[in-house]
């Protein structure tokens, strides 16, 4: 709780710290979930990686700013 009460001012902030490791825990488990989605090799396996490809995008471009 030190090192977080560091990083986050005076009080830990939790609720920073579960956001954060939600969107860690999206990145991380992206490439295997697209390399899953690819090897489908169904339209809806392909649909879906593309989504999938925009959502990480989109965590990038406008969650992490904001985080």
């Amino acid at each position: 709780t030190m090192l977080l009460a560091d990083l986050t001012g005076d009080d830990p902030d939790y609720g920073y710290a579960i956001r954060l490791g939600a969107i860690a825990l999206v990145l991380v488990a992206a490439p295997f979930v697209l390399e899953i989605l690819h090897r489908l090799g169904t339209r809806v396996g392909e649909a879906l990686r593309r989504w999938a490809a925009l959502l990480v995008m989109a965590i990038f471009v406008v969650v992490m700013p904001l985080t």
